[in-house]
């Protein structure tokens, strides 16, 4: 009997804790090109969470990334962004273009979100405001690596508290 009562617990908690994970990362990679005059930016997320963020923000279910998307996603992507992701080029606030996004489904429903940023024709300074997921997670994690022409990459995270970061 008490086999059978720790099978049935031990089988709860582990179904039960499958619909969550602990663990909230994205996952950010900024590179300029100086040759091109650009920036260009590439953003790994998934896409349970961010459907968890703009549903908050929205105040109704969106399905992003699944057979029932929502025919408004790709705006309700961009304009989260433009809230939660913003950038200072040599002082002053930019803007990107999204370029599209793509749902990864082998990557455990991974969506990479590409945008750019134009017309950049040299960098003196570059701040990035990154508070993906951070109001909907306390734990949120958001790496972020920079590249300025060929150099290596450099590596930050923002969290809760530290949302700014200095990339160059």
């Amino acid at each position: 009997m008490k086999a059978l009562l720790f099978i049935l617990l031990s089988s709860f908690l582990l179904f039960s804790s499958s619909s969550f994970h602990p663990i909230y990362v994205s996952s950010t990679e900024v590179d300029y090109k100086a040759k091109d005059k650009k920036i260009e930016i590439a953003i790994k997320i998934f896409s349970d969470d961010l459907q968890e963020a703009i549903t908050k923000e929205k105040q109704k279910h969106v399905e992003i990334g699944t057979d029932r998307e929502h025919k408004d996603a790709t705006q309700f992507i961009i304009d989260y962004l433009k809230t939660n992701f913003k950038f200072k080029v040599n002082g002053k606030m930019v803007d990107y273009n999204f370029v599209h996004r793509k749902l990864v489904k082998k990557d455990f429903f991974a969506m990479w979100i590409i945008l750019e940023i134009n017309k950049v024709k040299k960098v003196k300074s570059l701040e990035l405001f990154n508070n993906i997921l951070i109001p909907l997670h306390s734990t949120q994690q958001n790496i972020v690596t920079f590249r300025y022409n060929d150099t290596p990459f450099k590596k930050f995270t923002t969290y809760k508290g530290s949302e700014n970061v200095t990339l160059y």
